[in-house]
């Protein structure tokens, strides 16, 4: 089911998008990726992330190429919090809903459609999210806020993480970001959420660093160590964002 809102997310984006986008063209990508077709997508996806690293397009197409879901959100949410006003905006945000609906998070559905009301109330795509949660949690009341929306659901879900605290698990350091991206690169060819960061070693050194998955805590990230190491042959580490 899950696969099935993901595919349909992908035909909808594809059928709604203006065509007058900047940067790369990715649809004929999501439309090989909507039929079934990922090889050319992912062969491309390298050279793409090193020459538009934060180009919201192409963070689209690697979320698209990511098996998943649960590791493609945080790439979804990024879109929405740090790129309001892209056109892959509002297509992030239905991806977001459409998981929450699925998975009957009443919290996350909610409050991913109210985000949608307020911020994207003209999208094409507000229709579709309004369905999708209307089906599975039922809708929110009229003028309700998130706040509101998550007290009153409150009894029946687990208390929220502050989406500010997130652990990741650091698997490499490169002095440039092109080697940076390459490596990234061969982390998402073995499905796992993978992205460069930039740090600060000095006032004149910037390194770039690789974080893989996401963790609400440090223990659930240190569960993870062993398995990461034995991908990267390395001896990874859980960083906190």
């Amino acid at each position: 089911m899950i696969k099935t809102l993901h595919l349909l997310a992908v035909v909808v984006v594809l059928a709604t998008t203006s065509a007058t986008a900047q940067g790369p063209n990715i649809r004929p990508w999501l439309q090989q990726i909507a039929s079934g077709w990922t090889t050319d997508a992912k062969k491309a996806l390298p050279d793409l992330l090193i020459d538009h690293p934060t180009d919201p397009g192409v963070m689209f197409l690697h979320a698209s190429l990511v098996d998943e879901p649960q590791r493609a959100m945080p790439m979804y949410e990024r879109i929405v919090e740090s790129y309001p006003s892209s056109e892959w905006a509002d297509d992030a945000l239905l991806r977001v809903t459409l998981y929450a609906a699925q998975r009957r998070d009443t919290i996350k559905a909610r409050r991913s459609l109210m985000t949608f009301r307020d911020q994207f109330s003209k999208s094409e795509l507000l229709a579709v999210a309004a369905d999708a949660v209307r089906m599975s949690v039922g809708l929110p009341a009229a003028g309700e806020r998130p706040a509101v929306a998550e007290k009153t659901a409150a009894k029946t879900a687990e208390p929220a993480v502050k989406p500010s605290t997130k652990f990741v698990i650091q698997v490499g350091s490169f002095s440039t970001r092109v080697l940076a991206a390459k490596a990234t690169a061969s982390y998402t060819a073995k499905r796992m959420l993978a992205r460069v960061s930039e740090k600060k070693v000095s006032t004149s050194k910037t390194v770039y660093v690789i974080h893989v998955g996401e963790y609400a805590t440090e223990a659930e990230a240190s569960k993870d160590l062993g398995a990461v190491g034995a991908i990267c042959k390395c001896k990874p580490i859980v960083v906190k964002l």
